[in-house]
């Protein structure tokens, strides 16, 4: 059955012609930066079930939802995309890429690498607009970063740290750890980069926050306390 995200972006993106509006609804939306090695998912997940707690102890209703690559695929294949295209797209491929989905899509207004990037913004912007909401990665902090009840966050870490637990996590030699540690890096660097992002990386964030030096939980309820703080929750 075809999600209700889904159903109301394919109407959305019907209009090939939309804009922007300058103002956003008053809800909330938090974004999750990380450099690989860094648990950004998990740590929005457990996010997201704290937050929930808390509304429901307060009686409201809202649930809180965590929105990941599955999400931004699913979106994906509701503008007739090739989910693995966007993947490689999030994962910072060259622009050849580009010309790859533009020769596969169907809708003749998907015209430039401007009109592909544009659509992902308004995939993201789509979600974010529904508010409570937590955008783990996918550019989340540039694309959403000027809605009023927003905060932004990136969990970085040494890179010696993040090396040690990929290793871990995947059971792979130091160097291929490594190796992927500082790949990933590049291509989250690059994917910021492709979105116009021209500020200073520590400008973008309302928090940095150390994995090797703070617990999840720890880093959770400081994510918690900071949305209090900004009244966000």
């Amino acid at each position: 059955m075809q999600s209700f995200l889904s159903k109301y972006m394919e109407q959305r993106f019907r209009d090939k012609d939309m804009v922007y509006s300058d103002e956003h609804e008053s809800l909330p939306v938090v974004t999750i930066s990380r450099e690989a090695g860094c648990a950004g998912t998990e740590i929005a997940g457990m996010l997201a079930l704290r937050l929930d707690a808390l509304h429901k102890g307060k009686g409201k209703s809202q649930t809180w939802r965590v929105v990941n690559k599955e999400i931004i695929h699913d979106s994906a294949k509701a503008l007739d995309l090739d989910p693995s295209m966007i993947s490689q797209l999030f994962k910072g491929e060259k622009k050849g890429i580009i010309d790859d989905m533009v020769s596969s899509m169907s809708r003749k207004y998907y015209k430039s690498d401007w009109k592909i990037r544009k659509t992902i913004t308004d995939i993201i912007r789509t979600i974010a607009d529904l508010g409570y909401v937590i955008i783990v990665g996918r550019a989340g902090v540039v694309i959403a970063r000027d809605y009023p009840k927003s905060l932004h966050i990136k969990l970085h870490a040494p890179q010696e740290w993040r090396t040690e637990v990929i290793q871990a996590r995947h059971n792979i030699s130091y160097q291929e750890a490594r190796d992927y540690v500082n790949e990933t890096d590049k291509s989250r660097i690059k994917l910021l980069s492709d979105f116009k992002c021209d500020k200073a990386d520590c400008y973008l964030f309302d928090a940095v926050l150390n994995c090797k030096s703070l617990s999840k939980e720890q880093i959770v309820e400081i994510i918690i306390k900071l949305m209090e703080v900004k009244k966000i929750i």
